[in-house]
């Protein structure tokens, strides 16, 4: 008898687990037109990567990568540090105040910005600084690029933009009124030495721009010639623990999309 309720019970969860995919499969069809399932086991112990206990999602992003102005970027990133200085706002690294012994101008990177552009693809589905895949947003750079800070940023239409909203936190850093201040105080970061920023439009919603530091010189400042440009398609694993907090996200922007589309 045991075994047989067992044994009910057993079928019960394998169905129950087989509505949940199939719920998810429906969702990533509206909320992510293009996207595509693919469950699987994560790997064992024995693998490369830890056992996570969580099937995979993998979700085809389809979006296009902005133009920016690297120069601009720069001026402007360098500009806000130097204010720092002058104005001898505390270091974020040590906690005394800046002088302009501390100025180091930034200098743009291509590996850094091969690294924001994944990056701001991957954060179209999951808005973290955790990666779809659950791992650390760090481990999204090749080996021998310093990649040591992460700024993201949705919604601002432009690289450029989302700068000036990273730099819109000074006043909350300054004033230490207990909002959060992390991406500004990863602009005036003095060991934040090169940088790459890139802002990507996908298919389902609003754009969304990354920004990329490393404190080391072995960091590409030198152009790529395979710069990501224009259209492009992502492939990326969603870990399926992972799936319900980016369809909650993506049924937000939706929403919001609807109604700002419903305001004449």
């Amino acid at each position: 008898m045991n075994k047989a309720l067992r044994g009910t019970n057993r079928i019960k969860s394998l169905l129950r687990a087989a509505a949940v995919w199939s719920a998810a499969g429906i969702l990533c069809a509206l909320l992510f037109p293009g996207a595509f399932l693919r469950a699987h086991a994560a790997p064992g112990n024995s693998g490369e990567q830890p056992s996570t206990g969580a099937d995979t999602v993998v979700i085809r992003v389809e979006g296009e990568i902005g133009e920016i102005d690297r120069g601009a970027l720069v001026e402007r990133l360098n500009a806000i540090r130097r204010e720092a200085c002058e104005e001898g706002i505390d270091n974020p690294v040590n906690g005394t105040p800046l002088s302009m012994n501390d100025y180091v101008p930034v200098e743009w990177s291509y590996a850094l910005e091969e690294i924001a552009v994944l990056r701001a693809a991957e954060s179209t589905i999951l808005q973290d600084h955790v990666r779809p895949d659950g791992s650390d947003c760090f481990s999204a750079a090749p080996e021998g690029v310093s990649y040591t800070a992460e700024t993201l940023a949705w919604g601002f239409g432009s690289a450029a933009d989302a700068l000036e909203g990273w730099y819109s936190e000074k006043r909350s850093y300054t004033e230490a009124d207990g909002r959060p201040a992390g991406h500004y105080m990863a602009l005036i970061n003095p060991e934040n030495r090169y940088v790459g920023i890139a802002d990507v439009q996908a298919q389902w919603q609003r754009d969304a721009c990354a920004g990329a530091f490393g404190i080391e010189a072995s960091a590409q400042t030198d152009m790529a010639e395979d710069m990501p440009g224009g259209s492009k398609e992502w492939l990326i694993p969603l870990r399926g623990d992972l799936l319900p907090a980016a369809v909650e996200r993506a049924i937000q922007i939706t929403s919001l999309l609807i109604r700002k589309a419903a305001i004449f």
